[in-house]
């Protein structure tokens, strides 16, 4: 997806952070049965950052993304995340993140989930 848009902060302190985005594009996707989708697209997105603590956050970003050729084909995606000092070196993190097509491709389920466990190292 190819985009460009405009993003505001409704919310930006040290502890918190809220933001929204509304963009318009143009998605090329080439599917898994060897199809070609093109359309102009867009995308709507909402992203909340809390600082819990000061070795801890937890992060939430849901995006929407309709298709302005075929309006039943829109997708979302949802991912929650958080994040925890170790040490001064390394840190945890837990992810989890849905994301839906509303027209899949032939024989594949509209919704996914990708959970993630990761160690960061900051060297």
């Amino acid at each position: 997806m190819t985009s460009g848009g405009l993003g505001y902060g409704w919310l930006h302190s040290d502890e918190q952070k809220l933001r929204t985005e509304l963009s318009l594009g143009y998605t090329h996707e080439d599917r898994t049965d060897n199809t070609k989708l093109g359309f102009m697209s867009g995308v709507v997105g909402l992203i909340y950052k809390w600082k819990m603590t000061a070795t801890a956050d937890l992060s939430h970003e849901t995006k929407y993304m309709p298709n302005f050729q075929t309006s039943e084909d829109w997708r979302l995606t949802s991912e929650t995340s958080l994040s925890a000092a170790i040490s001064s070196m390394l840190s945890s993190k837990v992810s989890w993140k849905y994301e839906h097509v509303n027209l899949p491709t032939a024989g594949k389920l509209k919704g996914d989930t990708t959970t993630t466990i990761s160690i960061l190292a900051k060297l």
